[in-house]
């Protein structure tokens, strides 16, 4: 397979993704939950994750078994490291299985993981198949042309993505600090001079909060989102939004 095909079905499996996340999250909160650390209707880790599988699982679509067991390693995997590497960078969990039972380090769990190998199944049985029967109805030139131009929104989206992360992590270092000088400063509560400092730092944090930011979006997608090093500041994110919805 050529490079435009990998990528229309990178594409395809992170939009189908990306649906089953709404689905699975909207129905329990009763609202439309974007989910997703990008804008567009896409979830890049199962567009990987459906290039892995196709890639591992097709050779061996003959022993179903073999390939559920496999779908459940591979998806649990990539779930973990993208977990850690999120953590890494953003300093947050932007999801926490830490209340299931069976579960390790909060990162995967088996409910998810069980999900993940009924999907790579569907994937490898339903979707790849029908995936190889609709390319064979579009025209052979028209191929690369979608598969440009879904690259280019798909580039612009990432690159809008990478942005609002580097905004939102500097944010929350920003309200850390402010946190941190204002608890300096409430142990001299003597002078007035030392008074209006806190008052123009807790100003200036109450500013950045209502700061129209991509962090208010992580926030509803990500509602279990948690920091050990920002943790105040996402609290406080989380409580404006609360009180912003009154829900």
């Amino acid at each position: 397979m050529n490079f435009y095909l990998l990528f229309l079905q990178f594409c395809l499996y992170s939009i189908i993704g990306w649906i089953c996340e709404v689905i699975f999250c909207s129905i329990p909160q009763k609202r439309f939950v974007n989910r997703g650390v990008l804008r567009g209707p896409w979830c890049p880790i199962y567009g990987f994750g459906g290039l892995l599988l196709s890639l591992s699982l097709t050779p061996l679509a003959a022993h179903p078994l073999l390939c559920y067991l496999l779908g459940v390693l591979l998806t649990s995997a990539l779930e973990y490291l993208t977990s850690y590497l999120l953590e890494r960078y953003f300093h947050a969990k932007l999801w926490d299985y830490s209340d299931h039972r069976v579960q390790l380090h909060g990162r995967i769990c088996l409910l998810n993981s069980s999900l993940f190998g009924l999907l790579a199944l569907a994937l490898v049985y339903l979707i790849q198949p029908l995936f190889h029967r609709l390319i064979g109805l579009i025209p052979e030139q028209t191929i690369p042309v979608v598969s440009t131009v879904l690259l280019v929104l798909f580039s612009a989206d990432v690159t809008a993505g990478i942005f609002d992360s580097i905004q939102f992590k500097a944010l929350l270092r920003r309200l850390h600090e402010l946190g941190e000088q204002l608890e300096m400063r409430q142990q001299n509560r003597r002078d007035d001079a030392s008074r209006r400092v806190r008052e123009l730092l807790e100003a200036e944090r109450q500013r950045l909060l209502r700061t129209k930011h991509t962090g208010r979006r992580l926030l509803k997608a990500f509602p279990t989102m948690s920091s050990n090093r920002f943790g105040d500041p996402l609290e406080r994110l989380r409580a404006l939004l609360h009180e912003k919805h009154g829900k």
